[in-house]
């Protein structure tokens, strides 16, 4: 049995971790655990992409939801038949992954790959001019794009809940809601949008629970539209989105759909995908998101 830590290193919790691996070390001797520490962007995707000829038995990421973003994209490429087993160990800023999964130790992950309790995930595709983004909790298109954009740019300058909410403050000054068309399985929409959450988790931006719908494991996507409205508005609901509740107003709206289609009619659209900026749609371009169904198996 052999497992692959791909931990963190700028995370608060690095220390820790590390010391908690070398326990299950002498613990499991029975089980081959490899650490590798990622010290640059690119790190981890480089260290899954390798992964996958090695054969690990199961990868497991110590960080946030970029960290695992990049895991799975790195195995992605590498190109992989079976279903792969996979982890994370929630150590970053946002953790919006483990809100829907749930937050298990480097113990109980190793107790799950020996007993077989391996739960069955699926995996997404965003799809843009040839380019394909994998992600595993969920993609907004419009302002959540541009805050993470502006998050990334001043990583590292400040604390992570600081530099979130000054990106916050800059994107709702800064963002001019685009008119997009929306094609879902069983409908279509034509209209002025804020954001457009696509959901396989429940939790975006820093545990808002736009996606309440979403299930990680149904082959379909949780979709919700935030239309024109004012943002005095949104923050006003901010402790129903906290707890994963539906809102019942007229400016947001529900759906479930296996495919997703978004492109733009007027002005620009951002993307992200697992909190890692993406592209920027201009006018009559278009993303296409799409699920793989229990692909990975979640320890």
């Amino acid at each position: 049995m052999r497992i692959l830590f791909i931990v963190n290193s700028q995370s608060k919790r690095y220390r820790e971790l590390i010391a908690q691996i070398t326990r299950a070390q002498e613990q499991y001797s029975n089980v081959d655990i490899k650490v590798n520490s990622t010290h640059a962007p690119g790190d981890s995707f480089r260290f899954a992409h390798a992964s996958v000829k090695e054969e690990y038995d199961a990868i497991i990421g110590c960080g946030g939801d970029g960290t695992m973003n990049e895991i799975i994209n790195g195995m992605c490429y590498a190109g992989f038949s079976d279903q792969k087993k996979v982890s994370l160990i929630p150590a970053g800023s946002a953790n919006d992954l483990a809100k829907t999964t749930g937050k298990k130790t480097i113990s109980e992950c190793i107790e799950s790959l020996l007993n077989r309790n391996e739960k069955p995930i699926d995996l997404s595709t965003a799809q843009h001019d040839g380019f394909n983004r994998r992600f595993m909790n969920a993609a907004t298109c419009g302002i959540g794009g541009l805050v993470f954009r502006m998050v990334e740019s001043s990583k590292g300058n400040m604390h992570p809940r600081l530099n979130y909410t000054r990106a916050i403050l800059w994107s709702v000054l800064a963002f001019k809601r685009p008119v997009v068309k929306i094609e879902l399985d069983d409908d279509k929409f034509e209209l002025g949008i804020t954001l457009v959450a696509v959901g396989k988790g429940n939790f975006v931006g820093y545990g808002l629970g736009f996606t309440p719908q979403s299930n990680l494991d149904d082959g379909q996507f949780g979709v919700t539209i935030l239309r024109h409205s004012s943002y005095y508005q949104l923050f006003t609901k901010y402790m129903k989105l906290a707890n994963k509740r539906f809102i019942d107003h007229p400016w947001i709206s529900y759906h479930t759909s296996k495919k997703v289609r978004v492109t733009v009619l007027e002005g620009r659209l951002p993307l992200e995908t697992d909190g890692e900026y993406f592209d920027v749609l201009e006018k009559g371009e278009s993303v296409d998101f799409g699920v793989e169904q229990n692909r990975l198996l979640w320890l």
